[in-house]
């Protein structure tokens, strides 16, 4: 007889019995044997604690960056198959990019690599879609993904091999930079080298051709291009700096 007055509403488990298992409603379920396929919890990242410059990161509150990166947590990877077809598929392509990711940071001198978010509201979703009850429990201490690429977890592996295998590892929402630079919010890099213990941003943009020298100073709403900056020198505000080179120690001006 495999018929069953047990409504599932009341299938939440207080303890185990010699006979079975207690509910909470306080019911007894006998059972010859008990296999416990369900319940589990997510453990994210092993368990790791993770600090940027001393403070603590709120996985919860940052944005997977092509499914392999956080959003301001420096030269960390991290790596979720699919859950629409073999799982290895996709960690292989992320394990691959990530190399050469790692590989273009050392090529240009720089000592790390972190994703930016474009705008500190960019609308963004649960980071995956999968109904099982141990990824529903475990959504709000996840990182969240965006609505669109590179910010988005993508489940096709055609077009995962074609970016992860075959694009190129930069890309705008990347800043690369020696140690000892800092690098304030809403900044844009591209293709632009940076010398060490500088000051960046906020809302600096460095376009391609940029070379920084040690201890630059790119402040705010400071746009630079095809322009070579030499150590300490300094554009604190509101300046283009184009098609040049610029020397030692220059103040250069709004």
């Amino acid at each position: 007889d495999w018929s069953s007055d047990v409504c599932s509403s009341d299938l939440r488990i207080r303890t185990f019995t010699p006979r079975g298992v207690a509910l909470q409603s306080g019911r007894e379920l006998e059972a010859d044997i008990v296999v416990t396929a369900t319940g589990l919890n997510l453990q994210l990242f092993g368990g790791m604690q993770i600090t940027v410059d001393g403070e603590p990161v709120d996985f919860s509150r940052k944005v997977a960056f092509k499914g392999m990166m956080l959003d301001g947590v420096p030269n960390f990877a991290f790596a979720v198959g699919y859950t629409n077809s073999s799982w290895t598929l996709k960690v292989g392509l992320l394990c691959e990019h990530f190399c050469r990711l790692v590989k273009h940071t050392e090529q240009r001198g720089q000592a790390f690599c972190y994703a930016q978010l474009p705008s500190p509201d960019m609308p963004t979703r649960p980071l995956l879609d999968f109904g099982a009850g141990y990824v529903q429990r475990a959504l709000p201490m996840l990182p969240r993904q965006g609505m669109e690429s590179p910010w988005l977890m993508s489940m096709n592996y055609l077009h995962d091999a074609k970016v992860l295998r075959e694009g190129p590892v930069t890309d705008p929402n990347l800043r690369f930079a020696k140690a000892g630079t800092r690098i304030a919010a809403f900044c844009h890099f591209e293709d632009a080298v940076i010398g060490p213990d500088g000051v960046l941003g906020p809302y600096a943009r460095l376009r391609p051709g940029t070379e920084l020298g040690p201890e630059v100073h790119i402040g705010n709403f400071v746009e630079v291009k095809k322009s070579k900056i030499a150590a300490q020198s300094k554009a604190n505000h509101l300046a283009y700096i184009g098609d040049a080179e610029i020397g030692q120690r220059v103040n250069v001006g709004a």
